[in-house]
């Protein structure tokens, strides 16, 4: 673990700090109070030679220390503040912590855990670094107090919330009901910018702000469970559904599938009640009101639910790539085009005649985004056309398969997706337009439109930017070109 401590630019420490283990923080407690009041705040002289054989300048500023420590027991005995945005530091050393007698200090910035760096870490990924079972803990700390000035002085960096030190978004796909006061419901699809994430010294809680995608803050800040109390919930009742399934998720085993939706649900019945006093009973109880499924829940590459996404927020100074996916996407680019010349371009796809190997290499580099065989040829989207149309400030109107979004993105376009829904094959079969769509539907083709788009939206929908419902091609036209116009205004959430 690496800590950097810089006492000289340190005013006072906020009451608010974080405990990797409240309870383990026992006896004489060396603080950041009594160290500030003990001098250490007044100005050192140039050149200070510490026990250690270290030295530092005015700054306040030591070089990094490695601290290794054997683990007496889980818990660790140290107070944590500070966070992704200032780093994360020691507030306080309990006189039973491993640590006690070591070079570790209070004002230390923590920098690596066990050989891993914590760049960018939240005070709730630094405690549970900390907590990891092992033998051993080695530290790499730097005695940094210009550092934990920034933290300190609060009032100077309004983006920190309390001296909490975090500053990060995410974005929620599970819906919770609020049980106190200063808890917040979320629904799925809510942005929360996230000020500590180590509420009360404790695992499990954020203290966060409800945002509009615009970064503008919703309502009060309140508290929500984190995404490892959630987690934890969320494995909890799988295992208990697995163990003791209730009747929708024997429907759903009898239907072939086991969906995530069931673990969730509130226990009913004598299953309810069979384990009431356990602590597993009680946590299942805490979040009976949370609900997730299939449909809003998307995956991490190695099929772990992502509760919470982690997002960045990006301001586009360009028109986004539009990409349209629904029955009638070729119709309608033809008409924005043809209505709004000056906005939008459709994309032309180019030909290509060379080997599958070549394709796959270039779509690896980024050289296209997607591609389709067509005979012999390959018809390709590329990444350079497309910034070209941006560059001209029109909107580049494209009919590319949904595993082409996220290439797109890496890219650095941010496309507009927009999929139009349709209650109906019904619905689809009465669209007509005598200009671009002069060929009558059928009722085979109209069907089959209808369930391609349908395994779409079930299997794409998280790539969404927004659903325009389907109706005659006049609306669905102005639909589009409305929902173009309020996404272009927006910040991306990536």
């Amino acid at each position: 673990m690496k800590v950097q401590y810089n006492p000289k630019r340190c005013k006072h420490f906020p009451e608010q700090s974080q405990d990797v283990d409240k309870n383990s923080v026992t006896g004489s407690i060396q603080t950041i109070h009594a160290y500030l009041e003990n001098g250490h705040s007044q100005k050192k002289p140039l050149y200070v030679v510490h026990s250690n054989g270290s030295s530092s300048d005015e700054s306040g500023t030591d070089p990094p220390r490695k601290i290794t420590v054997q683990r007496m027991s889980q818990e660790v005995g140290l107070r944590l503040c500070g966070g992704n945005i200032t780093g994360v530091f020691i507030a306080e050393i309990s006189s039973d912590s491993p640590f006690s007698n070591s070079d570790l200090r209070i004002a230390d910035q923590l920098l690596v855990i066990n050989g891993k760096d914590l760049k960018g870490f939240t005070a709730e990924q630094v405690a549970t670094e900390l907590n990891r079972p092992s033998d051993t803990i080695s530290v790499v700390a730097q005695h940094n107090l210009n550092n934990l000035f920034s933290l300190c002085c609060f009032e100077e960096y309004s983006m920190i919330h309390a001296g909490s030190g975090d500053h990060f978004y995410v974005r929620a796909h599970f819906k919770y009901e609020a049980e106190t006061a200063e808890e917040l419901s979320i629904s799925p699809g809510d942005l929360f910018r996230v000020e500590n994430s180590l509420l009360y010294g404790q695992i499990g809680k954020w203290y966060v702000c409800k945002i509009d995608e615009k970064d503008n803050k919703i309502g009060s800040s309140g508290v929500v469970p984190s995404r490892i109390k959630m987690e934890e919930s969320y494995s909890l009742r799988r295992s208990y559904s697995d163990v003791m399934p209730d009747e929708d998720s024997k429907s759903s085993k009898r239907n072939g599938s086991i969906g995530r939706r069931s673990f969730f649900k509130r226990r009913s019945g004598r299953h309810q009640h069979q384990r009431s006093g356990s602590k597993d009973s009680r946590e299942l109880t805490s979040f009976s009101d949370l609900s997730a499924s299939n449909d809003n829940v998307p995956t991490a590459d190695d099929g772990a639910p992502l509760l919470y996404q982690r997002v960045e927020k990006i301001k586009c100074h360009y028109p986004r790539p539009v990409v349209i996916l629904g029955p009638f996407a070729e119709a309608l680019i033809q008409k924005l085009v043809n209505e709004s010349f000056d906005k939008f371009k459709e994309y032309e796809e180019e030909f290509l005649n060379t080997d599958n190997t070549v394709i796959e290499d270039d779509i690896s580099k980024g050289v296209f985004v997607d591609y389709k065989k067509v005979n012999d040829l390959f018809k390709v989207t590329r990444t350079d056309t497309l910034h070209r149309i941006a560059q001209s400030n029109r909107h580049s109107l494209l009919r590319v398969h949904p595993l082409a979004i996220d290439r797109m993105r890496r890219c650095k376009l941010y496309p507009i997706v927009i999929y139009i829904k349709h209650k109906s094959l019904k619905q689809i079969k009465e669209v007509k337009d005598p200009r671009f769509l002069p060929d009558h539907l059928s009722s085979k083709s109209a069907k089959e439109l209808f369930e391609y788009f349908s395994k779409i939206e079930l299997e794409f929908k998280n790539l969404f930017t927004v659903e325009v419902q389907g109706a005659n091609m006049a609306a669905m036209h102005q639909n589009i070109k409305r929902v173009v116009d309020e996404e272009q205004e927006k910040h991306v959430w990536l």
